[in-house]
């Protein structure tokens, strides 16, 4: 079987050298700019160039992140900032920006290219699309089960790198506005302000409902090999040295024991699931979405931060003295909590040593809320974070290596070295440096050993001998000094070779073409009469809403979604809205994993037949899927969650599709308007009232508060500060879109819209009732029809409720 590399996340610098210490194959890690984890202790050109080289120096491989979304401006900026480590020999970059990722490939020769879990990619389509643009590997949605992951390697052939240690995220990965809308942090831009780690309310529950378990997947991972996965990679960038040196070493440590014993029982100590539990837990761990869809089992809604383990539970309380019956020896410094039925934890630092024998006496306050009965817990083993450092960070790796010299009179010294490559033993890297010639000695010649001696010393250097072969003529003589820079040299020059193995030159390409603008001319602003007018396009979640739809003549055309429609449905709700004069567009799931695949496969014949306006697509699973169809003349449009930040994203997209569709571009809902104004896209809609989708999610709130109801529909949730989202059950397909309360609504900014030159104007309905839908698109109608011109007109009663602008104005950092 192929040994998967354990890939381990490095926040800074300190945390590359602990991964690589504690046996890591390979770190990931991010640069100034551009990563997903922007708090990150993040390193320096310089650094990060010398982080490349450490990393080579062992054999070893650093990619860089380069996961988020790029606005327009920002896109020439790659060139400069990625060159440095292009020619440092940099062995891959994670690209989440559709843009970036032909970029990359346009001005990076021979640099990998790997799709990050941020793409969203769910199946075997959307892998074998990112194969064609050049991805060597993907990074598939954590979603997944273990089955549809050993497929899309099965189908591609492509490398999978899988997370199997760390913080899960509530959303799919690349389809969360949630930090975005609500405070300006986009989690598209490494920024996210983990909203999902609140505590919020529904259906009479109050806790952290959208806060996941950290996975833990060391028990499956003889599955995971057999399921033919590349990259075991840990997540924890934002964690500390120590942390990242314990996870690394166990996973290690479990995947060469399998590996090597295959014909024995696979087990995880105890000892070892303890102190993972100890780096990092919140409520215990999950083995994710392996082989589970969703469910509370997985969730930490009481603790979204780290529970630690279980120190002791209270025997005694008396006067200011709290008497504990331990589970487990604790250390001086430990830092232990006491769960209080009023969960208010009451914090205790241990003055002193103690064993499990002996029960721990301490001092506190709040006693009132301390009972008998109650659990301690430790969430900060000083002793265990010493351990670590010891054992793992303080001391300098070796790289082992071997060498020859010869010492022949009238002749210069020579000393070859080389190191051996641990997984294949072939030799890795070779030098060879010359000295001083060796001259006849007048008095007392030097031995072998006496040459040996100090080309063996090592010194602080990173090296280790593990054999050196020396040939010696009789009677020969050098001064020490003289063999002790012959070795420095011989050192020096292995190093050098070692780091610069993977040196590149720098590219001749000079930064990306410059692209033909169509020039929008604000000035020249048309009064739009009614034949004149952008589409109004108006998409709603359940089918009672369309039926309602019908009725109200602004809405020219209906996008219904299609996994609430069985055949016969979707063929009668087709024909009543041809017969009402609307367009009518099929808007797929925002979710499309292999089972919804093979189910629209059997449905696009008879969706084809009913001759449909167009279809909405929301990932690039859809995307791949609806381009190997045999159809020419689609008006496809795509969903803003098909991010397009910059042209040159648009372009690629432009260019998958470029048979017979019509292209339609959702305008992206982070951008504010003058970085829309800046993008070129031949067609466009443009989303003017709606709430927006915060959250796609595999989890079920529904199921996690009540259990399964089996049954489409809005659950209300609220925040601490009684703000409403509506949660929406797409029970069809088993998933949840959370969606903002307030609606985003851009009535009486006609002006500021119109030199977009939208070809349509979406409208989103969740829960608004009919005489609400039909208030609102009277109020757009009258507007762009002209009937409105004056701002000032709109009272509150012309709207229902409160609004936002969304990122119109103030955009995203």
């Amino acid at each position: 079987m192929k040994k998967p590399e354990i890939l381990a996340p490095a926040g800074s610098y300190e945390a590359m050298e602990a991964a690589i210490k504690a046996g890591a194959d390979a770190v990931y890690m991010g640069g100034s700019m551009f990563g997903a984890r922007a708090f990150a202790d993040n390193p320096d050109e310089k650094a990060l160039v010398e982080a490349i080289h450490y990393t080579h120096f062992y054999g070893k491989k650093l990619y860089l992140t380069l996961n988020t979304l790029l606005k327009e401006e920002e896109l020439p900026m790659v060139r400069d900032y990625l060159m440095p480590y292009y020619e440092a020999g940099l062995d891959g970059i994670i690209i989440q920006d559709m843009g970036v990722f032909s970029y990359v490939k346009e001005h990076f020769p021979g640099l990998f290219l790997h799709a990050s879990t941020q793409m969203n990619i769910t199946g075997i389509e959307g892998a074998r699309l990112l194969k064609e643009l050049g991805a060597v590997r993907i990074v598939p949605a954590r979603e997944l089960s273990l089955e549809e992951i050993a497929a899309i390697k099965r189908e591609t052939g492509l490398e999978i790198e899988v997370f199997v240690h760390g913080a899960l995220c509530y959303c799919y990965s690349g389809r969360c506005l949630m930090s975005s809308m609500l405070g300006g942090r986009s989690g598209n831009r490494g920024r996210c302000a983990q909203p999902c780690r609140l505590p919020y309310e529904a259906a009479g529950k109050k806790s952290c409902l959208l806060s996941p378990k950290d996975l833990c997947s060391i028990r499956l991972l003889p599955d995971l090999i057999k399921a033919g996965i590349d990259s075991f990679k840990i997540e924890g960038r934002m964690k500390n040295p120590q942390y990242v040196a314990v996870i690394t070493s166990i996973y290690k440590k479990y995947r060469d024991r399998y590996l090597s014993a295959l014909d024995q029982p696979y087990e995880v100590e105890e000892e070892d699931w303890q102190i993972l539990l100890e780096a990092y837990n919140r409520g215990g761990f999950t083995d994710g979405y392996f082989h589970h869809h969703n469910g509370p089992s997985m969730m930490s809604m009481e603790r979204p931060n780290h529970r630690g383990v279980l120190a002791g539970t209270i025997q005694k309380v008396k006067g200011d003295q709290i008497v504990i019956g331990l589970e487990r020896e604790v250390h001086k410094g430990d830092v232990l909590e006491i769960e209080t039925s009023a969960k208010e934890d009451i914090v205790l630092t241990s003055p002193i040593d103690c064993t499990k024998e002996n029960p721990l006496v301490l001092k506190g306050r709040k006693l009132k809320l301390i009972k008998p009965g109650q659990t301690v817990l430790r969430t900060k083993n000083p002793w265990q974070e010493e351990k670590i450092r010891t054992q793992f960070l303080l001391p300098q790796k070796k790289r082992i290596i071997s060498g020859s010299g010869t010492f022949l009179l009238g002749q210069p010294a020579r000393l070859t070295l080389w190191t051996i490559d641990q997984e294949d033993g072939e030799a890795y890297q070779e030098i060879a440096v010359e000295g001083p010639v060796v001259l006849q000695a007048e008095g007392r010649p030097l031995t072998k050993e006496q040459i040996k001696k100090p080309l063996m010393q090592t010194g602080n250097s990173r090296f280790e001998w593990e054999n050196l072969q020396i040939t010696v003529d009789e009677n020969v003589f050098l001064p020490v000094g003289a063999i002790k820079s012959l070795r420095r040299e011989g050192f020096l020059q292995l190093q050098k070779g070692l780091e610069e193995k993977s040196h590149r030159k720098k590219t001749n390409r000079e930064g990306e073409k410059e692209k033909q603008k169509k020039t929008v001319i604000a000035e020249n602003k048309l009064s739009f009469s009614e034949e004149q007018l952008p589409e109004f396009r108006v998409s709603a979640e359940d089918k009672e809403t369309i039926e309602l739809l019908l009725k109200i003549p602004e809405a020219k055309s209906l996008c219904i979604p299609v996994e609430e429609y069985d055949w016969k449905e979707r063929e009668e709700i087709c024909r009543k809205i041809k017969e009402a004069g609307k367009k009518i567009y099929y808007s797929l799931p925002a979710v499309f994993r292999e089972r919804e695949r093979l189910y629209y496969d059997t449905q696009w014949e008879a969706m084809n037949e009913e001759a449909p306006d167009g279809f909405l697509i929301h990932t690039i699973d859809e995307l791949a899927w609806i381009r190997g169809k045999e159809v020419a003349g689609l008006n496809l449009i795509l969903a803003s969650s098909l991010y397009g930040y910059n042209q040159s994203a648009i372009d690629v997209y432009d260019e998958l599709l470029k048979k017979e569709e019509s292209i339609c571009y959702m305008m992206p809902y982070e951008l504010n308007q003058r970085e829309l104004a800046e993008l070129d896209w031949e067609k466009c809609e443009m989303l003017v009232y709606g709430r927006m989708p915060l959250m796609v999610s595999a989890q079920c709130l529904t199921n996690n508060v009540k259990g399964c109801q089996k049954q489409a529909g809005y659950l209300k949730m609220t925040d601490r500060y009684r703000k409403d989202f509506f949660v929406r059950n797409h029970c069809s397909h088993c998933y949840n879109t959370i969606y903002n309360g307030i609606p985003v609504s851009f009535h009486g900014m006609k002006q500021e819209i119109e030199p977009l030159r939208p070809m349509a104007l979406r409208f989103h309905f969740t829960t608004e009732t009919e005489k609400e839908m039909r208030q609102i698109l009277k109020v757009f109608f009258q507007e762009w029809n002209g009937e409105r011109t004056d701002k000032d007109a709109y009272k509150k009663t012309d709207l229902p409720g409160d609004f936002t602008r969304g990122h119109f104005k103030r955009g995203i950092e």
